[in-house]
């Protein structure tokens, strides 16, 4: 099996710094003579190196483990698929020759195999600085470990070569309309899905070798047509397309894509989300998503009113109702008061929602979730803000990119007085060890975990997602409908500061309000102490549903 590459002369282009990051030792040594003396350096059998570019005694050679030909590999995909295949290879005919099993034996082992096969290949579809985060972090190694998972990358573009870009956006308008159904076989066709290959293409996807599992990021890819709707490139039309073939039948997909196109559409989420209200959860813990709704314009006449129908009181979140993947789709804004909105006409997209801000102590939760496990991780968050009617509107909103950085620091006239985040603010301000205050914050938000569990229960059964992750905050519970304040009740609320924080710890640990406020698919799973672990377990149960469905049909 190869452990490690050994470039002569020269390498594909960042070759071997991807290699490093999936778990192979890799160099580039200026004569065969080098390589040898590195592979001695390695401390590996020769039979364990793979060497490009010239031939070394007892080494493996390109020739021997490409299927392209030729004497050096025109990019470090291909490199990192010929590795990923010989070794497949290598696994397989290892197992094959072990034993000559009993027809009882040969059946027992299919059963075993069909849980934990000898070598699962996962090829994979994102954008490179992705691939380089999570490789990173360990989730994408290339060489199999004990439950038989290794990964490689996955080239579409081959598939989409003969297919433009320019019958795209109506196919990607028909997409938006049915996004959240899977799709009959008419519909695909009405939506352009591209299911006819050549030769030529057929042969080149079987160079890059057998793929187990489809590991996608899709947002990676999205395409925006004129009316502003997002739907898929002609790559990923073209992989979708090539996935509904029978010969790929055995490929499980992470996840279908008809059934991450549910987050592509923040109304549609939101939709789905109000049905939080509906779980039935530990006692003294609830569930919401925020109050919201869809504005085509910003300085429309009457939507004070409008935002006041659907139970919203200042202060605000705007969003774009695209949830990702094209330009602008993170630019929000922070409005104090219905009179700012009328502000953002022409600087933030439409249609937009117009969400309720919750005050929620300047802590937000990310919950992480891979096949049946969860883990959450803490972050700072946008602190409480209270709303100021005597500031000229355009002093009442802050605008922001959520994927660059949540606003954490506040203008001091935005910033609830006296808040919970408020506090902590001045705790870490004035106590020596930052560290204190923050776990003293963390521990004031404790989520209730049987909740959490429960609220990812209800999303992986009607999202369909095997890898997602979704945001909550706490609601403050000195929150009553509306963050606006006066002059009085902060006077008021500096007298009677520590009893206000007694109170609410006391109320905190009597009921919980836990606001889902975001969910996405495939995210980064940072923060995590046993990731990889839990990642290449929820894509062996992909793998093992899947599989149990072919063999029901």
């Amino acid at each position: 099996m190869i452990q490690a590459v050994a470039f002569v002369g020269s390498e594909p282009a960042g070759a071997v710094a991807r290699l490093h990051r999936g778990g192979v030792r890799a160099c580039i040594v200026a004569s065969p003579e080098a390589a040898d003396a590195a592979i001695k350096e390695w401390g590996l059998l020769p039979t364990s190196v793979l060497v490009v570019g010239h031939s070394v005694p007892g080494t493996l050679s390109w020739a021997d483990v490409a299927q392209q030909g030729g004497s050096h590999p025109c990019s470090s995909d291909q490199v990192m698929q010929a590795l990923v295949q010989h070794n497949r290879r290598h696994i397989l005919a290892a197992a094959a020759a072990a034993a000559s099993p009993t027809a009882a034996e040969q059946q027992q082992q299919q059963q075993q195999q069909q849980q934990r096969p000898a070598v699962l290949v996962v090829g994979y579809v994102m954008k490179p600085s992705r691939e380089e985060q999570l490789a990173s972090a360990g989730l994408l190694p290339l060489l199999p470990g004990s439950d038989g998972l290794c990964f490689m990358p996955f080239d579409v573009g081959q598939l989409a070569a003969q297919h433009s870009d320019a019958a795209i956006p109506q196919q990607q308008q028909q997409q938006q309309q049915a996004h959240n159904e899977a799709a009959t076989s008419q519909q695909q066709q009405q939506q352009g899905h591209i299911d006819a290959f050549t030769p030529q293409q057929q042969q080149q996807q079987q160079q890059q070798g057998h793929i187990d599992l489809l590991l996608h990021k899709g947002s990676d890819e999205l395409v925006a047509g004129p009316d502003g709707a997002v739907g898929w490139s002609s790559r990923l039309l073209a992989l979708q397309g090539w996935l509904r073939q029978q010969q790929q039948a055995h490929v499980a997909v992470v996840d279908p894509f008809e059934n991450t196109a549910k987050v592509l559409d923040r109304l549609v989420l939101g939709q789905l989300l109000d049905e939080l209200q509906q779980l039935r959860l530990p006692p003294g813990v609830a569930a919401r998503a925020p109050r919201y709704c869809q504005v085509e314009d910003y300085a429309a006449v009457g939507l004070p009113e409008l935002l006041a129908q659907h139970g919203m009181q200042p202060s605000f979140i705007v969003k774009p109702a695209v949830a990702c993947g094209v330009a602008h789709s993170h630019s929000m804004a922070l409005a104090l008061t219905p009179g700012a909105l009328a502000s953002l006409a022409g600087r933030l997209p439409l249609p937009g929602l117009v969400c309720e801000f919750v005050n929620h102590g300047g802590l937000q939760h990310k919950v992480y979730v891979l096949g049946d496990k969860v883990f959450v991780t803490q972050r700072a968050s946008i602190p409480d803000v209270h709303s100021s009617p005597d500031l000229p509107p355009e002093q009442q909103l802050l605008l922001f990119d959520s994927l660059a950085s949540l606003p954490t620091q506040l203008p001091p006239h935005f910033v609830q007085q006296h808040s919970s985040s408020t506090c902590m603010q001045e705790q870490r301000e004035s106590s020596s060890g930052g560290a204190g205050a923050q776990q003293q914050q963390q521990q004031q938000q404790q989520l209730n975990m049987q909740a959490v569990e429960e609220i990812a229960a209800f999303l992986r059964a009607r999202l369909g997602l095997t890898l997602f992750g979704f945001d909550v905050v706490l609601a403050s519970h000195q929150e009553a409908g509306s963050n606006t304040i006066s002059s009085t009740e902060v006077a008021e609320q500096a007298q009677q500061q520590q009893q206000q924080q007694q109170q609410q710890q006391q109320q905190q640990q009597q009921q919980q309000e836990l606001v889902v406020i975001d969910v996405n698919y495939f995210p980064n799973y940072g923060g995590g102490s046993n990731t990889p672990a839990l990642f290449r377990q929820a894509l062996l149960q992909r793998w093992q549903q899947h599989t149990a469905g072919l063999v029901g049909k």
